[in-house]
């Protein structure tokens, strides 16, 4: 995770964009809990935008234009 964040920024990182294949290993909360320790360090900012921030901003959800 570090290193994608280091490669792409956190701008350009999103969890969940696995889905569905994430829940071979594990169901979705285990596999949320296990991401938060590389989150840790991040601003506020940087952990908004990896767990649903940029999702929303590059595929425009919610968004009325």
């Amino acid at each position: 995770m570090r290193q994608v964040l280091g490669w792409f920024g956190a701008d350009r990182a999103m969890f969940g964009s696995d889905w569905p294949v994430c829940l071979v290993a594990a169901p979705y909360g285990r596999v949320l809990e296990a991401l938060r320790p590389a989150l840790a360090g991040l601003s506020d900012a940087d952990q908004e935008a990896v767990l649903g921030g940029s999702a929303v901003r590059l595929y425009r959800l919610g968004l009325e234009d």
